[in-house]
């Protein structure tokens, strides 16, 4: 114990004394700010000027209603409109192929880079019989944006919208309804959720407050392990090419180094996590967050660290198989693509039914455990024998990937030039 302890010391304080950690830790909750708001800030700007898009009008009465709906939802800060509607020059009666063949010609060449191709077929559907598809003259009865650059997840469905709001107030107009008096008896009804625990206290819980601390944890734990484990297994690759690694056998066994190594590094995670925790307390206390939302922690973070060391262990095992700092991080990115990216798929599933069986038998699988159980516990609390199950069995798990490890990690460590094959990686765990 005392020789697993020194290898622990040495590789927690090797990594916590470089510049390199503390400014990890400093760069990961900036980065997380950062890939949060810039998105929204950046969605939410508006243009810097009245966008101009072209417009082809089949229906005859439809241009002039859609520019006056732009005009009055969508507004720049100088208060001029955010779209100008332009009619292209183009002879109608040509055929529907042939129109925008020169609606194309006319934005490569023009000053309007987009039109909006307005079929006849739309006021179908103020009277009640629309049609799908296409008819037998080629007219579509669906809107199209064409031109260089209609990529806009804003545009796009802005112009949707409204040429859906205008066909649907004529709807209502044509069955003697006041569109007018419709809208103003439209209600806008807010839900708000509240959980009531098995002691009958209720309290507010949106879900922010459910499942964001789980999206942390679990981009915490994401990242630990892509950075962490990258880190653990180039030190052993570097260890095995400069020799290091013979002169530390000759002092302590394999089991007992590569333990010291698993512990080191979980403890160099640990810290991590509790400088990030710390600061993330911190500032929500700052900013009137209510605490008791966040009663969940201590529960999420007894998984993390199982999971932490679980994946280091394995790490630990995979990286000795390495010989060159190239296969490291092959190996590396796709354990970590399969551990850490997989829980990702069943995350709907898992937020709308937590308590689904799929869910808890996947939860029950170590290598899963972790990311599924910091996903359901904020959201509905295990029982508390799936709790227990699983904790006990993420400890036998991490036991036996350490023993495991340890035998691929004795031998493989002295192997040079060559990488073990699958055979041999076997018969390695296999040895006693």
């Amino acid at each position: 114990m005392n020789k697993i302890l020194a290898v622990a010391r040495w590789e927690y304080f090797d990594k916590v004394r470089k510049k390199a950690f503390w400014v990890g830790i400093l760069l990961l909750p900036v980065i997380i700010i950062i890939s949060s708001v810039v998105p929204g800030l950046l969605a939410n700007k508006q243009d810097d000027g009245t966008k101009k898009i072209g417009i082809i009008d089949l229906t005859d009465s439809l241009a002039a209603p859609l520019q006056q709906y732009l005009t009055a939802h969508f507004i720049l800060r100088d208060s001029s409109p955010n779209y100008l509607l332009i009619p292209l020059d183009v002879d109608k009666s040509l055929p529907l192929d042939s129109l925008r063949k020169v609606g194309d010609r006319i934005t490569r060449n023009g000053n309007v880079k987009n039109y909006v191709l307005l079929p006849k077929n739309l006021l179908a559907a103020s009277s009640g019989t629309r049609v799908s598809g296409a008819d037998k003259s080629g007219v579509s009865d669906t809107i199209e944006y064409r031109g260089s650059s209609v990529a806009n997840i804003r545009d796009d469905p802005r112009i949707e919208h409204a040429v859906q709001d205008i066909l649907f107030d004529r709807t209502l107009q044509r069955y003697g309804v006041n569109a007018a008096q419709f809208h103003n008896a439209q209600r806008d009804v807010s839900l708000k959720s509240i959980e009531v625990s098995k002691t009958g206290e209720a309290k507010e819980k949106g879900m922010l407050q459910t499942f964001g601390v789980s999206y942390v944890f679990l981009i915490l734990f994401m990242m630990m392990v892509m950075t962490s484990g990258q880190l653990l297994v180039r030190s052993m690759v570097e260890e095995k090419s400069n020799r290091i690694i013979e002169i530390l056998f000759s002092s302590a066994s394999p089991t007992e180094i590569m333990t010291g190594k698993v512990l080191g590094l979980s403890a160099v995670g640990i810290t991590q996590v509790a400088i990030l925790v710390g600061l993330g307390l911190a500032a929500v206390t700052q900013t009137g967050f209510d605490i008791s939302t966040l009663q969940h922690i201590p529960l999420i973070v007894i998984y993390f660290i199982l999971g932490y060391t679980l994946y280091a262990a394995i790490f630990v095992g995979v990286g000795s198989i390495a010989t060159t700092e190239q296969e490291a991080q092959q190996i590396t990115t796709y354990f970590t693509l399969l551990l850490i990216f997989l829980p990702f798929m069943f995350i709907v599933s898992a937020l709308q039914n937590p308590n689904d069986n799929l869910i808890k038998i996947l939860s029950q699988i170590p290598l899963l455990t972790p990311s599924f159980m910091m996903i359901r516990i904020p959201i509905q609390q295990p029982e508390w024998w799936e709790l227990a199950l699983s904790i006990t069995t993420l400890l036998i798990t991490i036991a036996l990937v350490i023993k495991i490890s340890g035998k691929i990690f004795r031998i493989a460590m002295l192997m040079y030039g060559k990488r073990p094959t699958l055979k041999e990686i076997v018969r390695f765990a296999k040895a006693k």
